[in-house]
């Protein structure tokens, strides 16, 4: 490995599993990281799963309960000119202690 190895340059597996990797490797003439690297590039590309942030959102909201952006998208005045005006709001009256 590297000299200046981090926490992410490790993974840990069984000794048999490493040994494994090894000879099919030097088979290869290729590193066992290089081997172990395709091989974990080739499941998740293979096994696609959702976005971190995407799998949050959901479990927060209810089932059947959409999502601001997605009312606002799916909204039947979308297109539409609209313009909505309000009221400033000038606050409470001074209250006299």
């Amino acid at each position: 490995m590297k000299s200046t190895d981090t926490p992410s340059d490790f993974v840990r597996m069984p000794h048999d599993l490493l040994a494994r990797a090894q000879a099919v490797a030097d088979k290869e003439r290729r590193t066992a990281d290089d081997l172990v690297r395709d091989a974990v590039q080739c499941y998740l590309d293979s096994h696609p799963s959702p976005r971190a942030d995407e799998t949050t959102r959901s479990q927060a909201r209810p089932a059947g309960r959409k999502s601001l952006a997605q009312l606002f998208a799916e909204s039947p005045f979308k297109g539409l000119d609209l313009k909505l005006e309000r009221d400033s709001d000038t606050g409470r009256p001074p209250v006299n202690l």
